[in-house]
């Protein structure tokens, strides 16, 4: 399994970056790729909790929780993925205070590339570097999200919510 990861400290308090992130059918507010997250079911937050995430680019992929850790984090099992060749795709979400105004985030995706040996080679030349700057422009989404109340739209652009 393939793994890329971002972690990031925000002069934001956890209390704040864990509020965006547990609305489990809002991160189009902060994900600058994603343009709608509709729940399946009625759950929002917990495990077994599941979402759509469509793409401003077509693609989609379909998210449940299966951790969750209150006010800290929750790792989701990605399927229905049309974004790339990847067998399966897992994610893991994490806030952890760093003090009263700063707190680190942590943003992972772990991955298995379709194609054997192909995949593999794909994944180190194209797929990890794409999933990096992917992982950044979230970060800096949420971040952005977070600070000025607006709402992050496609390719970063803020539109007052």
């Amino acid at each position: 399994m393939q793994s890329v990861k971002k972690t990031a400290t925000l002069n934001i308090p956890a209390a704040k970056v864990w509020d965006a992130i547990k609305d489990f059918d809002s991160i189009e507010r902060f994900h600058p790729m994603v343009k709608s997250s509709p729940l399946i079911g009625s759950q929002k937050q917990g495990v077994g909790a599941q979402r759509h995430c469509n793409f401003y680019d077509g693609s989609k992929v379909t998210e449940r929780i299966t951790s969750w850790q209150e006010g800290r984090g929750y790792s989701i099992e990605v399927s229905e993925i049309t974004l790339m060749p990847v067998k399966e795709m897992h994610g893991r979400l994490r806030v952890d205070p760093v003090s009263n105004g700063q707190s680190e985030m942590s943003f992972e995706l772990l991955f298995t590339p379709k194609y054997g040996p192909v995949g593999w080679l794909m994944a180190q030349v194209m797929m990890k570097p794409m999933m990096r700057g992917i992982l950044n422009k979230v970060v800096t989404g949420l971040e952005d999200h977070i600070t000025t109340g607006n709402i992050v739209g496609e390719n970063g652009v803020l539109i007052p919510a």
